[in-house]
C-alpha cells in the first residue's frame, strides 16, 4: 500500500545512545532493495543525516533542515528554501541576547560559530560528528545566497521565552524546539511536509502514499499530512495523539517493528 517512507533521526530512528541498531539497519537496506526509499528528515544538516544514513548503507534522498534542503542520492541539491542572509544575522544576534543561549548558523554544508569552545557547540559537534567554521559570522556567510538554518541552543526555560519572542519579532520564520533545549529557526515557508511533498511529486507518488516517522512537535506537520503519521512510543503524549499510529520506543526499534507489520 505505500510506496515511501519518511523518518526522522535523533529519538526516532536513532536509540538513547545515537545508534541505528543492526537489526534495523538490515530491515532498512532490505526496504530499499524492494524498492520503497526510506528518506531521512531531520532538522541535521547534510553531513549529519549522511553519517547516519551511512550507518545503515542507506541510499534514498534525504531531507535536511527540517525541509529547507532536499538532497538526492548521491548529496545533491534537489531543491531549498533557505532564509535571507541579513534576516538570519538580525535573528542570530537577537537570539544571542538572551542569557545562556548560543547561536550558531547553516548555510548548505557550511556550519558557522563565533566560539569552538562553546559548551553547546562542542556538544553538538560530539553528536552529529560535525565541526564549525569559527569567525564572525557576517564575513562567513560573504557570497551565501541564504541561510538554511539558525540553531538556538541553551536551558530549557530560556529556549521556551526565546521560541515565543523571536517569532513576534521575526514574522517571516519559524522556530521550535526539537527538544527541550533546542530551537531550531528556518524560513516560515519551510515545512518537512512541503519538502516531502516535493519529492513525492518529483517520484510520481502522492503524500497519501508515504508512511512517517516522528518523535516531536516539529514532525507533527509531516505526521498528518502523510498516509500514515506513526509517532514513536517515547513522544510527548500531544504528539502522539496527532499520529494515526503509536510505534514503540526508539530504545525498542520501533522504526523496525513498525515496518515489519506494514511491509
Amino acid at each position: 500500500m505505500y510506496k515511501i517512507v519518511f523518518c526522522d533521526i535523533d529519538g526516532t530512528l536513532l536509540d538513547s545512545e545515537h545508534r541505528v541498531r543492526p537489526d534495523t539497519a538490515k530491515r532498512l537496506r532490505r526496504l530499499e532493495a524492494e524498492g520503497v526509499p526510506f528518506v531521512l528528515v531531520s532538522a541535521r544538516m547534510p553531513q549529519g543525516v549522511e553519517l547516519v544514513r551511512r550507518a545503515y548503507g542507506g541510499v534514498s534522498p534525504m531531507i535536511c533542515y527540517s525541509g529547507s534542503l532536499v538532497l538526492d542520492g548521491q548529496g545533491q541539491a534537489l531543491f531549498g528554501q533557505g532564509m535571507d542572509r541579513e534576516e538570519a544575522l538580525r535573528a542570530c544576534a537577537f537570539a544571542s541576547s538572551f542569557s545562556g543561549i548560543s547561536a550558531s548558523l547553516y548555510a548548505a554544508r557550511r556550519w558557522l560559530a563565533r566560539d569552538g569552545e562553546d559548551p553547546w557547540i562542542r556538544q553538538e559537534a560530539a553528536i552529529t560528528d560535525a565541526r564549525p567554521e569559527l569567525g564572525e559570522l557576517a564575513a562567513l556567510l560573504e557570497g551565501e545566497p541564504c541561510v538554511h538554518k539558525l540553531l538556538c541552543m541553551g536551558p530549557p526555560e530560556q529556549i521556551s521565552r526565546l521560541e515565543g519572542a523571536l517569532t513576534e519579532r521575526f514574522a517571516g520564520l519559524c522556530a521550535y524546539r526539537s527538544k527541550d533545549s533546542y530551537l531550531e529557526v528556518t524560513d516560515a515557508r519551510a515545512r518537512k511536509s512541503a519538502a516531502a511533498l516535493w519529492l513525492c511529486q518529483s517520484l510520481g507518488m502522492g503524500l497519501q502514499d508515504a508512511v512517517a516517522f516522528g518523535d516531536n512537535f516539529n514532525d507533527v506537520d509531516l505526521l498528518r499530512a502523510v498516509g500514515l503519521g506513526v509517532a514513536m512510543g517515547n513522544a510527548p503524549q500531544d504528539v502522539r495523539r496527532q499520529a494515526d499510529l503509536v510505534a514503540p520506543s526508539n530504545d525498542e526499534e520501533g522504526v523496525l517493528r513498525c515496518l515489519e507489520r506494514l511491509f
